[in-house]
C-alpha cells in the first residue's frame, strides 16, 4: 500500500496538469453555433475585462470557428486583440466542450479570472442553461 499511494498521487497530479492544458473547441461546434456562443461570450467578457483597457492575447488557430468569431466580436467591442504565446500574461484560454449529448459548455480565461456557462440544445438551437459563473 505504501508503494502504491505515491504513484497514485503522482499519476493524478499529472492527469490534472495535462487536463488544464487543453484549450480550444473540443466539441467541434459547427460554425453557426460557434458564432452564437462567441457573441454571448464576448458580451459576458465586457463585464469582467474592460474593453479598450484590457489587451487580449490570442494564440492558436484563428481558423477555428469559435475562436475566429470570438476575436471578431472582441475587436468590434473595442478590445486590442494581439498574438500571444499560450500561457503568456493576458493570453486568452478557452474550452468549448460537450459534457453530454444535449449540452455545450464554454469556459473563457484571461489571467487568473475565468467565466463559464452551460448551453442546452433544443431543436438545433442553443439556449443558455445556466448563468455565467465567474471565478477570480
Amino acid at each position: 500500500m505504501n508503494r502504491f499511494l505515491p504513484r497514485l498521487v503522482l499519476g493524478l497530479t499529472a492527469a490534472l496538469i495535462v487536463g488544464c492544458a487543453h484549450t480550444g473547441n473540443l466539441a467541434q461546434v459547427p460554425t453557426p453555433q460557434a458564432e452564437r456562443l462567441a457573441q454571448d461570450a464576448a458580451a459576458a467578457m465586457r463585464v469582467v475585462w474592460a474593453p479598450a483597457t484590457t489587451p487580449i492575447g490570442v494564440g492558436g488557430r484563428e481558423d477555428e470557428p469559435f475562436l475566429s468569431a470570438l476575436v471578431t466580436e472582441l475587436r468590434k467591442t473595442g478590445y486590442a486583440v494581439e498574438s500571444a504565446t499560450p500561457g503568456a500574461p493576458g493570453a486568452l484560454r478557452y474550452v468549448v466542450d460537450r459534457p453530454d449529448a444535449n449540452h455545450y459548455r464554454v469556459r473563457i480565461q484571461v489571467g487568473e479570472r475565468s467565466l463559464q456557462r452551460l448551453y442546452g440544445t433544443q431543436g438545433g438551437a442553443l439556449q443558455p442553461a445556466s448563468a455565467w459563473t465567474r471565478q477570480d
